[in-house]
């Protein structure tokens, strides 16, 4: 993502960030601290990503070691989804995926969690 230089960003630009949940986090940090914020744009490649990182209202980076050193609320204008991505990634990633989702139906979706326990019996 280009923000000096040629790019010419302004306040009605669009920032789209194309990856996981580092460069969904980096890419809407930078939007949302260019020129006071800029509307952007999420698509999560991962499944990871696709469940954690592309929604919500906090955008983070890491710093010498230290998990979300660097927060910022911010709320991207809009998440798309791409499913075809999922295609491509390897069952450990899928897993990764899968972990997080679970997670966010104990915490926040009691009816998703029991759905897939009838469903996993």
């Amino acid at each position: 993502m280009q923000v000096w230089g040629r790019a010419q960003l302004d306040r009605q630009s669009l920032v789209l960030n194309v990856g996981g949940g580092v460069v969904g986090d980096l890419g809407g940090f930078c939007a949302a601290t260019f020129k006071r914020g800029l509307d952007f744009m999420q698509v999560p490649t991962t499944l990871l990503a696709m469940t954690d990182a592309s929604i919500g209202g906090k955008l983070g980076v890491d710093f010498q070691g230290i998990k979300q050193y660097w927060r910022f609320p911010a709320t991207c204008r809009r998440a798309h989804r791409p499913c075809f991505y999922l295609k491509t990634l390897p069952q450990r990633e899928l897993r990764s995926g899968m972990a997080e989702g679970y997670k966010h139906a104990l915490i926040g979706a009691p009816p998703l969690w029991d759905f897939w326990q009838t469903k996993n019996g």
